[in-house]
């Protein structure tokens, strides 16, 4: 699974309006579900949270995709009229059964606490969770 959270969402609200942040979201997300396979799930769950579950891929393959989005992700701007386009950046984790968990609510809780390891680096990162 993969799990990505927009850095600095709040303040790239208040620095645009929420229509065009409202457009970048949208964005993300036909750009994520241009990037997956049919037998994938891509979803938002949060205001700037997407997951991504790949079954049947690898580790490796996972963390090859995460990077990837990265950096299509870093490509993604805020537009608004008149006003210098935004860049978005994105902190990603990966994680992967049986690497790194055994249920589904541990690979959720790894794959969490890796992201928040990734945001807490400064973002713009991919972040691989830790084997239990």
């Amino acid at each position: 699974m993969i799990v990505l959270d927009l850095d600095d969402f709040d303040a790239l609200v208040q620095r645009v309006s929420r229509d065009a942040a409202d457009a970048m979201l949208r964005d993300l997300g036909g750009l994520l579900h241009s990037q997956v396979r049919k037998e994938d799930l891509a979803c938002r769950c949060g205001t700037h949270r997407f997951a991504i579950i790949l079954p049947q891929g690898s580790l490796a393959a996972a963390r090859e995709r995460a990077e990837s989005l990265r950096d299509l992700i870093r490509r993604l701007e805020v537009k608004e009229p008149g006003q210098p386009a935004v860049e978005i950046t994105a902190s990603i984790s990966v994680a992967a059964y049986p690497d790194h968990s055994r249920t589904i609510d541990e690979l959720l809780r790894v794959a969490a606490e890796a992201l928040s390891h990734a945001r807490a680096a400064g973002g713009d990162c991919v972040l691989e969770g830790l084997r239990t």
